[in-house]
């Protein structure tokens, strides 16, 4: 007997683009986001509201999620979300020994009653944002989104920073190496960057993209110091 050749399932183009987007976000790793509340019940909702889109973990004290991070029991998570008013230690200064142990990590800080004085000791400390009691989880997840977002810019500009260093070593030792031994050797290299369709030098364009990621770092620095001042 022959065997029957099943139809592919038919999908309206909406539906088309619903399974596509929901492949693309399976595929895509999700951030890793440390809850900090001493409170178990609100760690109850951030688990529900929050663990469908992200990698979610909840700690009853803002001393044992330091514990954990500086002995390597867990790994330095991509955002932490915490609550100022804890025993034993506070958001601030969880935050503020994360910093001292080298881990420079997005915070969000939450607070039922936040004067200015504190506002400004937890933004000196590193805090991201401020969201103050209560809040939608909508809220919260737009700050989220936005701290993952501008994380992944500022790693991704480091990683390019790096690069360009690690590439203007090669050539300076290139030119240690090869200069003496062969002859016009950065007539060279210009000419082989000529017919890469570039008509700066070399070292003209390292320069340049030097001088571009430090313009992209003023930036930033400007575009911190208005959030700051909000």
């Amino acid at each position: 007997m022959g065997t029957q050749r099943q139809s592919a399932p038919q999908f309206e183009t909406g539906e088309l683009e619903s399974v596509t987007k929901d492949n693309v976000r399976a595929l895509k790793p999700k951030a890793l986001i440390y809850f900090v509340d001493d409170e178990p019940d609100i760690l109850e909702v951030f688990d529900a509201c929050f663990s469908r889109k992200f990698q979610v973990k909840t700690f009853l004290s803002a001393y044992d999620l330091v514990d954990q991070v500086a002995s390597g029991t867990v790994p330095v998570p991509s955002l932490i979300v915490t609550d100022l008013r804890m025993a034993k230690m506070d958001g601030v200064k969880m935050l503020a020994t994360l910093h001292a142990l080298g881990h420079e990590v997005p915070a969000i800080l939450l607070s039922g009653n936040l004067d200015k004085s504190a506002a400004v000791e937890a933004i000196n400390h590193g805090f991201f944002r401020i969201l103050e009691k209560p809040f939608e989880p909508a809220t919260l997840e737009a700050h989220m989104n936005d701290l993952l977002m501008e994380a992944h810019v500022h790693r991704i500009r480091s990683e390019v920073r790096a690069h360009v260093r690690q590439l203007t070593e090669i050539y300076q030792a290139m030119r240690l190496l090869l200069g003496d031994k062969i002859e016009n050797f950065d007539a060279i290299l210009d000419s082989t960057m000529q017919e890469a369709g570039q008509s700066e030098s070399f070292d003209a364009v390292v320069g340049r993209l030097e001088r571009r990621l430090d313009e992209l770092l003023k930036v930033e620095e400007i575009t911190e110091g208005l959030r700051k001042t909000r």
